[in-house]
């Protein structure tokens, strides 16, 4: 059984807006699916949708981005707490911007988070109203996957994640067309996709990663794939 684990390039398409917290942030804070936090809190069954949190800085070239994987290596001996921190690339008023993707145990630690940053050096860009709005985000990600399949494989911390291999690197518009028409034609569309690359053996190895809330029994998913597949030539 194949493992693959490595830094993958990762390219998303959020719903994201302002991350209303009593904090006040004098720091520009989105989070995607906005307002689901609030479910979150009240423990609702809107709970389970995934979201989150992008904190956005002055822009980074990509070479830093590296910079900010070590700070957050440094930083993460520092705080107390659990929680990663990803390089990004998003779109704020159609200017892109470097941002940091935050996932963490509580959002009551995302100013310690800031803090710590701010003190390395990093310089976030200062808050301001941004109502809901869609961005393609580019972030770098930490992927361990094992093979499940043919052409597929499971993520490794999580049974709701999945990725089938693709022979080459989709462009984004063609991968939504794509998506889209599987949405229309596929009984079950309660998915969220992404495009992944990750660097293995001196080469790409392309995926759609596809998640599926609640999971999904190997009949469901093998169905999922046939669809991808008699879209993508495979070989």
């Amino acid at each position: 059984m194949e493992k693959i684990d490595g830094l993958a390039c990762v390219r998303k398409m959020e719903t994201v807006g302002n991350y209303i917290s009593i904090d006040n942030f004098k720091e520009l804070v989105l989070e995607s699916n906005p307002g689901m936090s609030y479910y979150c809190k009240i423990n609702s069954p809107l709970s389970s949708v995934k979201h989150s949190i992008y904190l956005v800085i002055k822009p980074f070239n990509n070479a830093n981005q590296d910079k900010i994987l070590h700070l957050y290596e440094k930083i993460k001996k520092n705080l107390n707490i659990e929680f990663v921190v990803y390089p990004g690339q998003i779109k704020v008023f159609n200017v892109l911007h470097s941002c940091l993707k935050l996932t963490i145990e509580s959002n009551t630690y995302i100013k310690d988070v800031i803090k710590e940053f701010e003190n390395e050096g990093v310089i976030f860009v200062k808050t301001k109203k941004v109502e809901p709005y869609t961005s393609l985000v580019n972030t770098k990600e930490c992927i361990a996957i094992s093979e499940f399949d043919e052409y597929v494989f499971k993520d490794d911390a999580s049974n709701e994640i999945y990725f089938l291999e693709i022979p080459y690197q989709l462009e984004w518009e063609e991968f939504k067309e794509i998506e889209m028409h599987i949405k229309n034609t596929f009984g079950y569309k309660d998915f969220e996709t992404s495009l992944i690359s990750i660097f293995k053996g001196n080469r790409f190895r392309e995926f759609i990663r596809v998640y599926v809330k609640g999971g999904c029994t190997c009949e469901s998913f093998q169905e999922l794939r046939n669809k991808f597949s008699s879209k993508i030539k495979m070989d």
